[in-house]
């Protein structure tokens, strides 16, 4: 049980931290936190050398719900979420009162918990693009209000992405948020340092994601 109880904490990877197999150690304890945000569980059994088997469990009324983050239907009104296949960025139409938010993340994991969370959020639209290239033809064409910037990405990294949004006449003043399985804080203080407006750590804790979003976008 002590085992299993690890298995499910956040970048805990049960001592292959420095195997040749790939993984944070973030899956399963996302996984776990939204399965709990519908009130159900999770758990599993394991036998050595032979395998594992995961088991949850949902209350009737949560099983729609559990559907994948791009069914979800939001608060506020919108058009179905839809892929350009020019640049492969997923882009939705927003409602005009609503704010435009764009999370650059190559993680589809983290990309589903946000827009989860966003799509729950009223006043916010989300955009997104899985690596910084596509997300700067973004900034250009859809102007967001604010920017979710995740450090790790693959080719162009955050604190190049971060440069070269700041050097774009029109995403010049607009605020970017920095996300990052990096906690320390030398991290944080390169990070702000930077040019960053605020840091967030993975796993995202939903409350300080929304505090963030709601200050640097000026919204209750």
């Amino acid at each position: 049980m002590e085992k299993q109880a690890e298995l499910f904490q956040p970048f805990s990877r049960l001592g292959f931290e420095n195997s040749e197999i790939e993984g944070t150690g973030i899956g399963l304890s996302i996984t776990k936190r939204l399965i709990e945000r519908m009130d159900g569980a999770i758990g599993c059994e394991s036998e050595i050398d032979k395998g594992s088997t995961f088991w949850l469990e949902l209350p009737g009324e949560a099983v729609d719900a559990a559907k994948p983050a791009d069914t979800f239907e939001p608060k506020h009104e919108k058009t179905n979420g839809n892929t350009d296949e020019n640049t492969g960025a997923q882009s939705e139409t927003s409602s005009a009162a609503s704010k435009i938010i764009l999370y650059i993340e190559d993680n589809p994991a983290n990309l589903s918990l946000m827009e989860m969370i966003i799509s729950r959020t009223d006043g916010i639209d989300m955009i997104s693009a899985f690596n910084a290239e596509i997300g700067l033809d973004l900034v250009r064409s859809k102007k967001p209000d604010l920017i979710l910037l995740d450090i790790n990405l693959p080719g162009m990294n955050g604190f190049e992405a971060l440069k070269a949004i700041k050097g774009m006449e029109e995403s010049a003043e607009t605020p970017i948020i920095a996300i990052s399985a990096a906690a320390s804080k030398h991290d944080v203080e390169t990070a702000m340092d930077a040019g960053f407006d605020a840091y967030l750590t993975k796993p995202i804790n939903v409350q300080e994601l929304l505090k963030a979003l709601k200050s640097n976008l000026g919204i209750e």
